[in-house]
């Protein structure tokens, strides 16, 4: 998966994705959540100040959590 980030985050660096998707025809505020696990493999930084940097993450393992956020 290919984000921007606030910051860049070195190559090779553990991270967790939460992707918080709204449950069709759910209650107000009810949410799935993807959690995906793994490591970075490429990161950019931002082209000029202000802007976001962009990092490359390989997903691992990734589970979906049904719920309220």
């Amino acid at each position: 998966m290919f984000l921007r980030v606030e910051r860049p985050v070195p190559g090779r660096t553990a991270v967790e994705v939460l992707i918080e998707l709204p449950v069709a025809d759910g209650a107000a505020g009810e949410v799935n959540v993807i959690r995906c696990a793994g490591e970075t493999v490429r990161s950019v930084p931002p082209v000029r100040a202000g802007a976001y940097a962009s990092v490359a993450i390989a997903v691992s393992a990734y589970r979906l959590d049904t719920g309220s956020a």
